[in-house]
């Protein structure tokens, strides 16, 4: 239901779709499918099992969401990408865990010993010794919780270990955090933007806040279109915007050829673009973007959006003298 409510609506009308979430462009491809279909067949198979076949009848019965299935499915029978695994496979050479840098990386390290999933538990309204789940092997410790936690608490655990798994692939394969320019207890995120002039002077600046918890790539173009949106009310002349948002970035070249989650607000973007002659889309770092990143922090703290002109915006005084200096 969250996710429903969070989901980004185009701003000009537009037809409901179908989206294949199993794809980053949201269009089905023979490759997704069949790697779905795989990893349900796995799942499929594990629960015929004679073993286990009372564990996993009520593993099935537990209300946990496809892709928490699969992913428990893959920790019970040690089949998830930890370093030891890639080591008996030679994709990698070093089987220390990458994120704490102190013991081999086995499935029960990540999800449980490693200290940040250490840091989660502690923290966790679920009771057990998490110091002997690290020594977990196919599962084993999971079985056992089964016969101690409610059908509740086996949901809780399943989904935070999910959790575990997921920020952990983050930091490993180089993801960025969440945003600090947004605020997921109150639901809002925040937007800046500034305009320069060919000499990097300060033209005119935003920062806002909007009602919203998206994903990230959801929520730069939502910033995007808000920003131009802005820009084109205020008259103000724009020859070249830039963005540290790859992804939205690209989109932006193709915008017709994808139908993901946010291909409603690439169509918006494109169609205000379209407002604006000879305007070029261009993807910079984040280190080049620092000021208007500063501005969409500054706004989760006020309560009305701010518009600055022919001025440098209080927030970001330093970050401009600084720029200057170079």
């Amino acid at each position: 239901m969250e996710r429903i409510l969070t989901i980004p609506l185009s701003y000009f009308s537009s037809r409901d779709t179908l989206i294949w979430h199993h794809h980053s462009t949201g269009m089905y491809t023979v490759s997704s499918g069949y790697h779905l279909a795989s990893d349900l067949d796995a799942v499929d198979q594990s629960s015929s099992s004679r073993v286990h076949s009372s564990w996993w009848k009520f593993f099935w019965s537990l209300q946990l969401p496809p892709k928490v299935k699969i992913f428990a499915w893959k920790a019970v029978h040690d089949a998830l990408p930890v370093a030891t695994l890639l080591v008996k496979k030679k994709v990698i050479t070093d089987s220390t865990c990458s994120i704490c840098k102190q013991a081999w990386e086995s499935v029960g390290h990540a999800l449980f010993h490693c200290r940040y999933a250490r840091a989660v538990w502690r923290n966790s309204s679920l009771s057990f010794d998490w110091r002997l789940a690290a020594t977990m092997q196919k599962g084993d410790y999971i079985f056992h919780l089964s016969s101690i936690l409610s059908k509740a608490e086996m949901e809780q655990l399943f989904c935070t270990l999910w959790t575990i798994w997921n920020e952990r692939n983050r930091v490993v394969h180089g993801q960025k955090a969440r945003p600090a320019s947004v605020d997921s207890s109150r639901g809002v995120i925040g937007v800046g933007a500034i305009l320069r002039d060919s000499n990097g002077v300060v033209v005119a600046a935003l920062s806002k806040k909007l009602i919203g918890n998206f994903r990230s790539h959801e929520m730069e173009a939502t910033a995007l279109f808000h920003s131009l949106n802005w820009a084109i009310q205020q008259q103000l002349p724009l020859s070249i915007v830039e963005s540290d948002a790859l992804m939205v970035v690209n989109a932006l070249r193709a915008p017709f050829n994808s139908n993901s989650s946010f291909s409603d607000l690439i169509i918006d973007i494109s169609c205000l673009l379209s407002f604006l002659s000879s305007v070029t889309i261009s993807h910079v770092k984040r280190s080049a973007n620092i000021a208007a990143h500063d501005l969409a922090k500054f706004a989760l703290g006020v309560d009305e959006a701010c518009s600055w002109f022919e001025e440098i915006p209080p927030p970001i005084y330093s970050v401009i003298v600084n720029e200057c200096s170079f």
